[in-house]
Parts: structure tokens; sequence; C-alpha cells
């Protein structure tokens, strides 16, 4: 099976949106993503990350969740917001993708 990690990711996060920032590095974290400019929503689960704090943009690695959805939009130097249901919550951007065959 293919598994798409995306190896880093450039992600802020809204402290209007939110009440805390989440924790990022315990992949129990797992929000939508939205490519910018699409309206699909990608279920991820944030594996490893930086410390976040609000309004400050901090590295990280996702990994999708769902076998069988097509994450192909999610590719480098791509625009996305991080969705907990129909909230925007944060904003990011895709560093680097890898494939572990």
């Amino acid at each position: 099976m293919n598994i798409d990690i995306i190896r880093s990711v450039s992600v802020t996060f809204f402290e209007c949106k939110r009440e805390s920032p989440p924790c990022l590095n315990n992949g129990n974290y797992r929000p939508h993503l939205v490519v910018d400019g699409d309206d699909e929503y990608l279920g991820v689960s944030f594996i490893d990350g930086a410390e976040c704090h609000f309004d400050e943009a901090v590295s990280a690695s996702v990994l999708p969740m769902y076998d069988g959805v097509d994450y192909s939009k999610l590719q480098v130097s791509k625009k996305f917001f991080v969705m907990e249901g129909a909230n925007i919550v944060g904003e990011g951007i895709v560093i680097e993708r890898v494939s572990d065959t």
C-alpha cells in the first residue's frame, strides 16, 4: 500500500477561532485540511510538530487518515485551511511531501 506522508507543513492557528492551540505531536489532533480554491475535506492526523502559539507559523507533519481518498491536491506549495467542522481554525502551506511504499 502506498501511504503519503506530508512530511512538513507550515501552519498557523487563529486565536479568535480556538480556546487553546492544539497539540501537534501526539497524533490526537485530527482536523480536516481544505486546499485553497477547493471544497473537499481531507482528514489528516498531525503526527509531529513544534509547540503551537496562536497566530505564529509552526512546522508539523501530517498523515492522511483515510484509504481510498485522493490526497494528491496537497502538493508542495499548496495553501490550505485547517477545518474543525465548518470552522476555519488555521491555515498553512505544504513544504515537503514523501511517499512510503
